[in-house]
């Protein structure tokens, strides 16, 4: 079994976290899956409409599955950070230049390195992407509030998922009904899975 040093305590790999990986991944698969489905009657439907909302949890799962190893973190600063870069950073260096040189027009060819940095901060969002531009931002602080969850209480916990889990409800609620929730909140929307790793 594969293990490693932490606080001058031997550590060994949870196998459960990659089953459910393994399973994240399935599900990214079989939701996309979904757009072969014909809706030419309402079994089709309803069938599309459950499979997507129990498919979509992917994009919860590797959030919180994240949010589970960086919040409970016990390394310094440096090896978190040099970690981060190695495992995460140098990756989407490179898929991004390779996407960029793939999508480039011959025009942006002859810019590529502007079309690379653009790409790099934020130009594609709207792509499969999308994720690590929310997971990366949150990846860089955790290791700080991360510190801080670690004192919570049990009652702390509780109210802070409670929280939570209120204020996301409220914005599925209103977007049901076709009316915005202007409020803002710290922890809302994907973030929130990612920091609901607290109450451990």
């Amino acid at each position: 079994m594969e293990n490693f040093q932490a606080e001058g305590r031997t550590q060994y790999r949870l196998f459960e976290y990659d089953f459910i990986r393994v399973v994240a991944m399935v599900f990214v698969i079989a939701v996309h899956a979904l757009v072969v489905i014909d809706f030419a009657d309402k079994f089709s439907l309803f069938y599309f409409n459950v499979m997507q909302a129990v498919f979509f949890s992917c994009n919860g799962i590797f959030f919180m599955i994240s949010g589970r190893f960086a919040l409970t973190s016990r390394q310094s600063y440096a090896q978190y950070y040099y970690k981060k870069l190695i495992t995460i950073g140098m990756p989407v260096f490179i898929f991004f230049f390779i996407r960029t040189a793939y999508i480039a027009s011959k025009a942006e060819f002859n810019n590529l390195f502007t079309s690379y940095l653009l790409n790099l901060s934020g130009a594609l969002g709207n792509t499969e992407y999308w994720f690590l531009y929310v997971l990366i931002g949150n990846m860089m602080i955790a290791p700080l509030l991360g510190k801080a969850f670690r004192q919570f209480t049990k009652k702390e916990c509780v109210l802070f998922l409670g929280l939570g889990l209120f204020y996301n409800l409220c914005v599925t609620i209103s977007s049901v009904f076709g009316q915005p929730f202007e409020y803002s909140y710290l922890f809302g929307g994907w973030i929130f899975y990612f920091y609901g790793n607290t109450a451990q």
